[in-house]
């Protein structure tokens, strides 16, 4: 039997709509350039309706891009969970699903650090605006520490690490590197660094 999806009135599909026009250009925005770079009467401008209207949906600058941050996880975290279906394998599913992650980091942590390398003091920053971690907005790395946390509790145990435990530090361990000043490599050759780094720890 179909489920029955509750119908909405015009006014709330009109904000609906709207809300997710908003949402979806904030998100370019986001991992094209970075969160400085979103200004609310910009993206009012892109989905043609005047900065007034933007509030009305979302009460501050900060909401906005925490729900941009959130959708755009959600959307990732969807598309992980469905593997293409001709993959292969628990392994090669779990290859693919670290692998997609890993592009969804370098399209969001990738930006250029600044024209001083030397101004950030050694501090591990965010490249998309160069704040002391953890990201204001929840954004997909919320905290370098997680990676020693994790490393930690891998060590504690008396049994072997089950491949999802091994993933996700395979996936911690590259956004540390992704931010690491003051270089990070190119995203072709940090894709390699994660693919040999899987398949050593899951060999």
């Amino acid at each position: 039997m179909r489920s029955v999806r509750p119908r909405l009135r015009y006014k709330q599909r009109v904000r609906a709509a709207l809300r997710d026009a908003l949402l979806r250009a904030t998100g370019v925005t986001l991992l094209r350039d970075g969160c400085p770079e979103v200004r609310v009467e910009q993206i009012a401008e892109a989905c043609g309706i005047a900065k007034g209207t933007a509030y009305l949906q979302f009460a501050s600058r900060s909401d906005l891009l925490g729900s941009a941050v959130q959708r755009l996880d959600a959307e990732l975290a969807a598309r992980l969970a469905d593997p293409p279906p001709n993959i292969g394998g628990a392994k090669a599913a779990l290859r693919w699903t670290v692998m997609e992650a890993i592009d969804a980091q370098i399209k969001a942590l990738g930006t250029p650090l600044p024209d001083n390398p030397a101004r950030v003091n050694g501090a591990c920053l965010w490249p998309c605006c160069h704040r002391v971690m953890p990201c204001p907005y929840g954004g997909p790395a919320r905290s370098l520490s997680v990676l020693e946390r994790v490393a930690r509790a891998l060590s504690r145990r008396s049994s072997s690490p089950a491949p999802e435990d091994l993933a996700h530090l395979v996936v911690h361990a590259s956004i540390w590197r992704l931010v690491r000043p003051p270089r990070r490599a190119d995203a072709p050759s940090h894709r390699r660094f994660v693919s040999r780094l899987f398949d050593h720890l899951l060999a």
